[in-house]
């Protein structure tokens, strides 16, 4: 787990979205405390979203890789 950690996605780029599904890559940033010490790292994710019966977009895959 990393402590007070800070995540932000650039470069968002949807690759299909309609009523009920969606997919988008993005870059990606984190930092903050593991073990004490401060650690960084950065790199490409690809996320799939559905929407549920009830309305509700869901992540249901998440890829990430490290640059």
């Amino acid at each position: 787990m990393i402590k007070d950690e800070i995540y932000s996605a650039t470069d968002v780029q949807w690759l299909i979205a309609d009523s009920c599904s969606a997919v988008c890559i993005y870059t990606y940033r984190w930092e903050g405390y593991y073990e004490g010490n401060f650690k960084s790292g950065s790199g490409r994710a690809t996320n799939v979203f559905v929407k549920n019966t009830a309305g509700c977009w869901k992540l249901i895959h998440e890829h990430l890789s490290s640059h």
